[in-house]
């Protein structure tokens, strides 16, 4: 008697996951992928700020200012990006 893992019966969460997120048209996957840095990136300069300063809420003037310009450099850099490489590959 076959496993029923072996036999294709039962798919995990994370392969069924990455099929759904698979089969999204391309403008879902960039707006899924855009939501996704406009939360890491503010998450690794709020860890980078709270490792610096030893707490966990790490209080500096314009806090929240440094949060945004992340995420706006962040998004700009993204927007521009592609273009580079494509202008990249045509130059070489």
């Amino acid at each position: 008697m076959k496993d029923q893992r072996s036999a294709g019966g039962s798919r995990s969460i994370a392969v069924r996951t990455a099929g759904a997120v698979l089969a999204l048209p391309r403008e879902a996957k960039r707006i899924i992928m855009g939501l996704a840095d406009a939360i890491a990136i503010p998450t690794a300069l709020w860890a980078a700020l709270a490792l610096k300063f030893d707490s966990p809420n790490p209080f500096i003037e314009r806090t929240l200012a440094y949060f945004l310009v992340a995420v706006v450099s962040s998004r700009c850099s993204a927007c521009t990006a592609p273009s580079f490489a494509s202008w990249a590959r045509r130059r070489c």
